[in-house]
């Protein structure tokens, strides 16, 4: 019993015989022991003794540098939420505010669609779901009028609606002025405008405009640091990074969004990846 190894192989020789025993079928525990008898063969590799043993011994270095990586994703995580938070929701709108549904149309697969669409972009007044302002930067998730969600839709330009457009003169892709009008189907509090329906997109309205794989299907955005360390992760893998970085660059501009995800690629995925791996 001076070895470890001879103790691992002890132990799961006593928990398997332990199963045999009255009662022994009712402790799954043991059941599970079971699984680590194929590393008994460690005991009598050589090669795989060592192994084993050099792994068991960087855990301490490697626990150093995760800390200093987490660190490096919690920096990033932040500066992201705080430059891109709401901003990868916004698309081309053929309308100034949302409009509510014609009772007699409710699919947008539908013949009827490209007539409904017409008759809101010539008489949105007309068919204009609340009378209060699209946003507000006094209002807060409380007192918003989007605090209840409406049974409303923003329709979205086909042209451009799987592209972000932008709500400042930096971003890449504007809306054509008096034409289309940038809006999100959040509000400026984050509160979700209408309710949680597949009419008439057949998926449910708050989702329905990021539902292309262009937009990573709206699971890749900086609305919070959840969501923001979720999208560092995926441009860590280097997997379809670029598409994350093109929403922001047409969001907020060229210049920032390229510093900004280059920098992480090259930092997090040639220099702290190969640390750990070193």
């Amino acid at each position: 019993m001076r070895s470890l190894w001879n103790v691992f192989d002890f132990v799961v020789v006593v928990c398997s015989i332990l199963i045999y025993t009255p009662g022994g079928q009712k402790l799954r525990v043991f059941k599970v022991m079971r699984v680590l008898r194929p590393l008994k063969a460690l005991g009598r590799l050589t090669g795989l003794r060592v192994l084993v043993g050099a792994i068991t011994k960087s855990f301490q270095s490697i626990g150093n540098i995760s800390v200093l990586f987490l660190f490096f994703m919690y920096l990033y995580s932040t500066i992201g939420s705080n430059s891109y938070s709401g901003l990868f929701h916004y698309r081309c709108r053929v309308t100034p505010f949302p409009v509510k549904l014609d009772p007699s149309c409710l699919s947008a697969y539908n013949p009827c669609w490209e007539n409904y669409i017409a008759n809101v972009s010539a008489s949105p007044d007309l068919w204009r779901c609340l009378d209060e302002p699209n946003d507000d930067t006094t209002w807060n998730k409380d007192d918003s009028p989007w605090h209840t969600p409406r049974d409303c839709i923003w329709p979205t330009r086909r042209e451009k609606r799987n592209r972000v457009c932008s709500t400042s003169l930096n971003g890449l892709n504007q809306c054509y002025p008096g034409l289309t009008w940038c809006g999100s189907n959040y509000d400026i509090v984050g509160n979700p405008r209408f309710i949680d329906s597949p009419i008439p997109y057949g998926v449910t309205r708050m989702t329905a405009d990021t539902f292309f794989p262009e937009l990573n299907y709206g699971f890749t955005n900086f609305d919070n640091f959840a969501q923001g360390f979720l999208s560092l992760f995926q441009v860590l893998t280097r997997s379809d990074w670029s598409l994350i970085m093109y929403m922001g660059a047409d969001s907020v501009g060229v210049t920032w969004s390229a510093f900004y995800f280059c920098s992480f690629v090259l930092l997090g995925a040639y220099v702290f990846l190969n640390f750990i791996l070193a």
